[in-house]
């Protein structure tokens, strides 16, 4: 799959047009399809990798992502969303200081034992 083609495909998993990912990442308008007649900078290309969570090889088709894909990822949000115990956890979380929710992980970890 050629560059064009995967940034395609994952702004379709994320229900997203090109034109919203270029302009969320700082890019001009037609950025993306103007690669297929000149090569990106590293730069953008980051730009791009980061904003989907991906390496700069996958978006250049050299590997397959580490992440689940963004679908798996969807349901399983839902799963905890429909768990009461669970939505109890998850909106006791949202109005925590950053500073409280990493105390909250780093004691869950401990009960867990890692």
């Amino acid at each position: 799959m050629d560059l064009i083609s995967r940034i395609k495909e994952l702004c379709k998993e994320r229900r997203i047009t090109v034109a919203q990912l270029e302009q969320e990442c700082g890019l001009g308008k037609k950025t993306i399809a103007n690669w297929g007649k000149s090569s990106p900078s590293v730069d953008k290309l980051s730009k791009i990798a980061d904003y989907f969570g991906v390496s700069i090889d996958f978006l250049l088709d050299r590997e397959e992502p580490e992440t689940d894909s963004f679908d798996e990822i969807r349901d399983e949000l839902e799963r905890l969303r429909m768990d009461p115990d669970l939505r109890v956890l998850l909106s006791a979380g949202a109005g925590l200081t950053r500073e409280d929710l990493e105390m909250v992980i780093a004691m869950a970890k401990r009960m867990r034992g890692e």
